[in-house]
């Protein structure tokens, strides 16, 4: 079978930086999509490749306001409580739902409290 060797010298050379220690070197720079690629297949997916760790995070969001813009815009509308207000009355149950449970100041408090306050809160268990 001539896969076989194939297949045991792919893994060989693909697993090997699994065992290697990597030194990561942080920059002070403004992460930037510039600073990561970008290749849209013939699908529109982005693949993102970058080379620190702050750049695949902000070249994500940019590639969803390419591709996406107008549903991130209505989302950001609905999860205020204002897609009545911005796009017509279809919004406004949802709209009445999201003020009578304080979504938004709920979200903003959350944010204050942190991921580790809100596991000490007893929320996530």
């Amino acid at each position: 079978m001539h896969f076989a060797p194939m297949v045991k010298y792919f893994l060989i050379f693909y697993s090997f930086p699994v065992f290697v220690k990597t030194e990561k070197a942080y920059t002070q720079q403004k992460p930037s999509y510039k600073q990561a690629e970008i290749l849209w297949d013939t699908w529109g997916v982005p693949h993102i490749y970058a080379k620190n760790d702050e750049s695949p995070f902000y070249a994500y969001g940019w590639a969803q306001a390419q591709n996406h813009g107008d549903l991130v815009l209505q989302l950001y509308g609905q999860a205020r409580g204002r897609g009545g207000e911005y796009w017509g009355e279809k919004y406004a149950e949802a709209d009445r739902w999201v003020i009578t449970n304080s979504i938004y100041e709920r979200a903003g408090e959350w944010k204050n409290v942190g991921v580790a306050g809100l596991n000490q809160s007893g929320i996530f268990e």
